[in-house]
């Protein structure tokens, strides 16, 4: 699975669990030229997609739990909620979790997916 993980997600500490599954992992704390950009820019930035036209899907925890998913066509997101982002190993272990519910990189297209310490521990 192709994911890009938001800067509020460490690539060394997640990422790296992520990449031993055999995920194509990029990470926003390890792209500068990407930081700062919003969301939707981030989305739409060849960098972000590495290359191809299609963005990838982004495990994240940019914004509010409240404010619903994103309002654009997307590659698919996993919004964190409620989870300290120094609990690498249970949002690592979140994030696996979702990828075997959803293992076709195409079955992510416009999908939110809510990654809270309930869903996290199953």
């Amino acid at each position: 699975m192709r994911l890009l993980l938001d800067a509020h997600v460490p690539g060394p500490n997640v990422g790296r669990r992520l990449e031993q599954n055999g995920d194509d992992v990029r990470a926003l704390d390890h792209e500068p030229a990407l930081e700062g950009l919003d969301d939707d820019e981030v989305s739409r930035s060849p960098r972000a997609s590495s290359g191809s036209s299609s963005p990838t899907t982004s495990p994240t925890s940019r914004g509010s739990c409240a404010t619903g998913p994103p309002r654009n066509a997307h590659a698919g997101v996993i919004l964190v909620c409620g989870i300290d982002h120094s609990e690498f190993a249970l949002i690592a272990r979140g994030i696996e979790h979702w990828l075997r519910l959803r293992p076709d990189q195409a079955e992510w297209t416009d999908f939110p997916a809510i990654l809270d310490r309930r869903f996290a521990r199953r």
